[in-house]
């Protein structure tokens, strides 16, 4: 056997590696070429969030110190800061209400604070809503709400201590009374629908809330051309929310053209009603079906004061006419 002979069997024999640059995508595990933004096989965003290699959730740096759950996803928090959005951040959750990059949920020394970041639907603690940019301390049974989103909050057990740190025993008569189970009051997305859609022609498509790809790969898109080989295969992603549309090009050969001007490359910009999208050959118009108004929690009712008693009206000395009652008072 000579030596190019024996080097082909070796080189059978040894298991493919990667190319110089490629990466391995954490949530489906296909390969990402260099300079690639995007899987092409699950659309993991490069630089996004690590997966859990069995949950497929997001990974929380360190030991997590208090867990939240946001529309019936859990989420473990560690000391540092998290923050929680539709579409970007440390914690992504896919529902109308949140913004694309919501709160930040901050925890130092097992105590936690929240801040919104000037989100559509705004961020609220026991009914009140915060000032963007704001720190706020939480607790356990604080009532947090992004949106119409509750969020669970749920401290975990704190690291064992020495007998000499052991805090002393509080009186049975002493302790706080534990605060009851919030019930979960998410709202289902599949039940609102987004107010958004483009017009291609004679079609109408309705955008969902969220995200939403084009391109020509029918594979790697929520709306799909591929009988325009002038479009990328992944072209451009909209931002869809309740009261905005965003658009961002995602370095297509051709650009992307709003009212006939390009576009630049990986910045978002704001849509309006009856702008014009031209994506490779295919034109798209923006549309609004039935617009929408902000949703807030509904504001808490004062409980009414207790009622008086009414004295007793004394007894007139005389009668009086029939003429002169009063008429009683329609219910």
């Amino acid at each position: 056997m000579d030596k190019s002979q024996e080097a082909e069997e070796t080189k059978a024999l040894t298991p493919e590696q990667p190319a110089q640059g490629e990466t391995e995508c954490p949530y489906c595990g296909a390969s990402i070429g260099a300079g690639e933004k995007y899987c092409a096989e699950c659309g993991y965003e490069v630089g996004s969030l690590e997966a859990d290699a069995e949950t497929g959730a997001p990974k929380a740096a360190g030991d997590a110190v208090i867990e939240i759950t946001v529309a019936d996803e859990t989420f473990g928090l560690s000391e540092g800061e998290h923050v929680l959005g539709r579409s970007e951040g440390d914690i992504v959750v896919s529902n109308p209400y949140l913004s694309r990059s919501h709160m930040k949920l901050a925890v130092r020394e097992r105590k936690l604070f929240v801040t919104d970041l000037g989100s559509t639907n705004g961020t609220f603690v026991d009914g009140e809503r915060l000032e963007p940019n704001t720190e706020h301390e939480v607790s356990a049974d604080t009532e947090l709400k992004a949106g119409e989103l509750l969020i669970e909050l749920r401290w975990l057990e704190a690291p064992e201590v020495s007998e000499e740190e052991e805090p002393a025993v509080v009186e049975p008569s002493e302790e706080k009374a534990e605060a009851p189970p919030l019930e979960p009051t998410s709202i289902d997305v599949t039940e609102v629908d987004s107010p958004w859609a483009l017009k291609v022609g004679d079609e109408q498509h309705r955008l969902n809330f969220g995200e939403v790809r084009i391109g020509r790969k029918t594979d790697r898109n929520d709306l799909a051309f591929p009988q325009d080989g002038y479009m990328s295969a992944t072209h451009l992603v909209l931002d869809v929310d309740l009261d905005y549309l965003e658009l961002k090009d995602l370095g297509s050969t051709n650009g992307t053209f709003v009212n006939g001007e390009k576009v630049a490359a990986n910045e978002w910009m704001e849509l309006a009603v009856s702008d014009e999208i031209k994506a490779g050959q295919t034109k798209f118009i923006v549309e609004v079906i039935a617009p929408m108004e902000r949703v807030d929690p509904p504001a808490e009712e004062p409980e009414p004061a207790p009622d008086e008693e009414e004295p007793t009206p004394e007894e007139p000395e005389e009668a009086v006419n029939d003429a002169d009652e009063p008429e009683p008072e329609s219910d």
